[in-house]
């Protein structure tokens, strides 16, 4: 009796000891969470971005605009950039900007009728703040830049969305 009940404290002990560990690891791995804190942004900056033939490229206007952070070895990223060329927002008078965490070597276009590549200019559009750490990030904006979505990742459903208050709004 007396060894079932020294082997229960063992174990009691162990199990114990080993959240101990995790949980210490945990806390001095995830010292620096704020790098992939998601801000609550309601408006985006009227902001001039360069294009890839070093052209200024103004991210305002007063109609709604996409604006998608996307990198080059991104695998969703290129999905999105498909799943919206071939939807019917391509076809609409609205601004698609894409804008690069850097200079996309096989893209030669710098724009297309209302599509444009941009090149990221972190001191102009904070990193952090934006989300630009995880791509891609989609932003649609109405006529003031003010945020009508805010969404990570790249699927049919958030293109259907897009769509749907691009028409509704």
């Amino acid at each position: 009796m007396n060894s079932i009940y020294n082997k229960r404290k063992l174990y009691l002990f162990s199990t114990l000891f080993l959240f101990f560990i995790l949980g210490l690891c945990y806390v001095f791995t995830m010292q620096n969470d704020e790098e992939f804190k998601r801000y609550d942004v309601t408006e985006f900056p009227t902001v001039e971005l360069l294009d890839f033939s070093n052209e200024k490229v103004l991210i305002g206007g007063n109609q709604k605009k996409i604006v998608v952070f996307v990198g080059e070895n991104c695998n969703a990223c290129h999905e999105l950039i498909r799943l919206i060329s071939q939807s019917p927002l391509s076809k609409r008078e609205l601004k698609i900007y894409y804008i690069w965490k850097e200079k996309h070597n096989n893209l030669n276009s710098q724009h297309r009728g209302n599509v444009f590549n941009l090149i990221l200019d972190e001191d102009k559009l904070e990193n952090r703040k934006y989300g630009t750490l995880i791509t891609p990030h989609t932003y649609l904006l109405d006529e003031k830049n003010n945020v009508i979505i805010n969404e990570l990742g790249s699927s049919p459903a958030l293109v259907k969305k897009l769509e749907r208050l691009v028409e509704n709004n």
